[in-house]
């Protein structure tokens, strides 16, 4: 991912800071989600500087187990989860009495049992939060990021195999990359059910060299191009994703991306930097 404006630099490194002290990631788990958000990093007028950086990853905080559950404003819909992020914003930030101080200089500790407090109140702690992000909980658990429907296991299922067929990403990256849709995947209207599970993949496969280059409408038109080459559509549209040849999805993608003198080998090495 290339962040090339101040604002993103800065936030990027926020992200890094907090969800290091909070959930324990590393930087490569850090930046493999943040990938959503590079867009928005790298546009000065983007809706994303209304926020604090804080605000993104507060949703990361939600247990599992509190989604499903009853809270005093009503059952946890995608508004209510809002209400929770901005609790848990608020118990980060601990504004104003923190107002001016940078996040390298938080008192962490103070940070983490703030979060606590509120996370008390819906019978949850962040040591339980760090818990369902770790490598078994994201592999073995019952319902992998909460999600228990039938179509959202199988977007996961989908996500898993295309990055590891496509990048080499393990599965605990591929959960970490995943986690962005949780607010979504779980909900059998959702918009995101929308688009077959790989269009959200290609745009991974877009090289940084041309990005800048490219509008919106570019960049989804590209996606579109790389979703159809890894599926073989509209000659396999009835294959799952279990059955392709993953020899002739790569051989397909790579042959777009050398229109633009780039190669699924160059996209890898970018995720390794």
């Amino acid at each position: 991912m290339k962040v090339t404006t101040t604002d993103g630099k800065r936030t990027v490194e926020e992200w890094v800071l907090a969800l290091n002290k909070l959930l324990g990631w590393d930087r490569r788990r850090v930046m493999t989600w943040a990938t959503h958000y590079e867009g928005a990093l790298n546009d000065d007028a983007s809706q994303l500087w209304r926020e604090y950086s804080v605000f993104y990853i507060a949703y990361l905080l939600i247990p599992d187990s509190t989604k499903d559950k009853l809270t005093v404003r009503d059952k946890l819909t995608e508004g209510d989860r809002e209400y929770l992020a901005r609790r848990l914003e608020a118990a980060i930030l601990f504004l104003p009495q923190c107002k001016g101080i940078l996040l390298e200089n938080y008192d962490w500790d103070a940070v983490v049992a703030r979060v606590d407090g509120v996370l008390a109140e819906y019978g949850e702690n962040l040591a339980n939060v760090r818990a369902q992000y770790d490598a078994e909980a994201l592999t073995h658990a019952p319902h992998p990021m909460g999600v228990k429907t039938t179509r959202g296991k199988q977007y996961i299922e989908d996500w898993v195999l295309s990055l590891q067929q496509l990048l080499g990403w393990d599965r605990m990256r591929s959960m970490t990359w995943a986690t962005f849709y949780g607010l979504s995947i779980d909900d059998e209207d959702s918009n995101l059910f929308r688009n077959r599970s790989v269009f959200y993949v290609a745009f991974l496969l877009i090289p940084d060299s041309i990005k800048e280059g490219l509008t919106e409408e570019d960049r989804e038109y590209l996606a579109r191009r790389l979703e159809f080459a890894i599926l073989g559509l509209p000659d396999h549209a009835a294959i799952s994703l279990a059955e392709l040849d993953w020899e002739a999805s790569i051989a397909r993608v790579d042959a777009i991306l050398a229109e633009y003198g780039e190669s699924l080998a160059s996209v890898r090495r970018q995720y390794e930097e």
